[in-house]
């Protein structure tokens, strides 16, 4: 995993943004995933953004992770620009229109069409629609983890609600890293780094 600042860092991606990824690693909040975690024995429901640059390496990478342990490439897709921050109620509008509980519609059909157990949110950073929606890395990983938050409060029968979030160093070095609920939340609710939301808080009683 990088450990040097490259030269050129991708648009969108200032040099904040890389010392707060390697805080969050620094502190375990991000960390790789071990495929084991996944329990996606039956496939996984991802929920990407739909970035033409970076999509095909996000998949890749999970299929990867899941071939490690023999779990099936079987993805029912959930994919729009900026789905992963979308999914919590704080969510910013989209053209005047909040698209959470159609997000929300389409992660049900992973279980109930294809009894698919594990969904797996995937935010990424540089993201082209968190500029245009105004959104920093740090309220992007939150946005995501109230999601995972909803998800597992709207869907209990679950096996499992994963969050990742995939980072474009640029010249092709890109990584995916495990977002350690029980860390992020100790992370989110340090008045250093603002106040978690109320689902946010939620976290805290979910299964470790």
């Amino acid at each position: 995993m990088l450990q040097v600042m490259p030269d050129h860092l991708p648009k969108g991606f200032s040099i904040q943004d890389f010392t707060l990824i390697q805080d969050l690693r620094d502190k375990g909040v991000l960390a790789r995933i071990q495929s084991e975690e996944l329990r996606a024995d039956t496939g996984t429901v991802p929920i990407l953004c739909s970035d033409g640059d970076r999509m095909c390496d996000v998949f890749m990478h999970l299929s990867e992770t899941c071939r490690t342990v023999n779990f099936p490439v079987r993805p029912h897709v959930i994919a729009f620009p900026g789905a992963p921050f979308l999914l919590s109620r704080h969510s910013p509008e989209i053209l005047g229109m909040k698209i959470d509980r159609l997000l929300i519609h389409g992660i049900k059909t992973g279980p109930e069409l294809k009894n698919i157990q594990t969904v797996v949110i995937v935010p990424h950073w540089p993201c082209g629609m968190a500029k245009v929606c105004n959104i920093t890395l740090t309220r992007s990983v939150e946005l995501a983890m109230n999601g995972k938050a909803r998800i597992r409060r709207e869907l209990p029968s679950l096996r499992e609600v994963v969050a990742c979030l995939h980072v474009d160093y640029g010249n092709g070095r890109m990584y995916s890293y495990h977002i350690n609920q029980k860390r992020w939340l100790r992370y989110i609710t340090d008045s250093k780094h603002g106040t978690a939301y109320p689902e946010s808080l939620y976290l805290a009683s979910m299964p470790l």
